[in-house]
C-alpha cells in the first residue's frame, strides 16, 4: 500500500516522497528473512473484502482490497485505488466486492483441474458492509443505488448463479484493516 501511494508522485517527487521511499526500502531490508509458510490440509477457498471510503484526500477515491486463502496462508491478495469516485461507503464496498469476486472466480476455475466440477463449493467472501452484501443479493434493492456502474453488478450475477456467497463479518473479526 505504501509503495502504491508514493508511486503516484514519481513524476514530480518531493523530499517527503524520497524519505518515504527510503523508509519503505529499510522496511523491506529488515524483512528479507520472512516468508509465507503453508501447512496442514487444503481447505475450501475463502475470501475477505474491504474498502475505505474516499480516503485519498487528493482525488476522494476509495481503496479496496481482498485476500484469499485455502488454509493456513494467503494465496492471493490486492490493495488498489478504485478507478471511480464512490458516492457512499456502500458503493465503495460493492466495488471492492466486485474486484474480490472477479479474483475469487479465477481462483475457483483454477481448482477445476484438481476437483470434479460438481464438487466445487461456493466461494465465500466475507465483507463488513451489510448494504453492499444486500445490494449484491437483492436486485430489487437498486432504488437507492442507481449510481453504481453496471460493471459492478458482476458480483450480483455470481451470487445468483451460486459461484460466490457473501457473508457479513463484524468489525471485531476484521482481518483487513483500513
Amino acid at each position: 500500500m505504501a509503495l502504491s501511494v508514493v508511486s503516484r508522485f514519481s513524476a514530480n517527487p518531493t523530499t517527503d516522497h524520497w524519505l518515504a521511499v527510503q523508509r519503505i526500502l529499510r522496511y523491506l531490508r529488515g524483512t528479507l528473512d520472512l516468508e509465507l509458510a503453508f501447512s496442514g490440509d487444503l481447505r475450501p477457498l475463502v475470501g475477505y473484502s474491504d474498502a475505505d471510503w474516499a480516503r485519498d484526500v487528493d482525488t476522494r477515491r476509495s481503496t479496496s482490497g481482498y485476500l484469499f486463502g485455502t488454509g493456513t496462508g494467503p494465496i492471493s491478495w490486492s490493495s488498489k485505488r478504485q478507478s471511480t469516485v464512490s458516492l457512499s461507503t456502500c458503493e465503495a464496498e460493492y466495488i471492492g466486492q466486485t474486484q474480490a469476486t472477479d479474483q475469487g472466480s479465477c481462483l475457483a476455475l483454477a481448482q477445476l483441474a484438481d476437483v470434479d466440477e460438481c464438487d466445487i463449493p461456493t466461494t465465500i467472501i466475507y465483507g463488513d458492509n451489510k448494504g453492499a452484501i444486500t445490494l449484491a443479493k437483492n436486485p430489487k434493492f437498486h432504488g437507492r443505488s442507481k449510481q453504481v456502474d453496471i460493471e459492478h453488478h458482476y458480483v450480483r450475477e455470481k451470487v445468483e448463479d451460486g459461484a460466490v456467497g457473501l457473508k457479513y463479518i463484524g468489525p471485531a473479526n476484521k482481518l483487513l484493516t483500513g
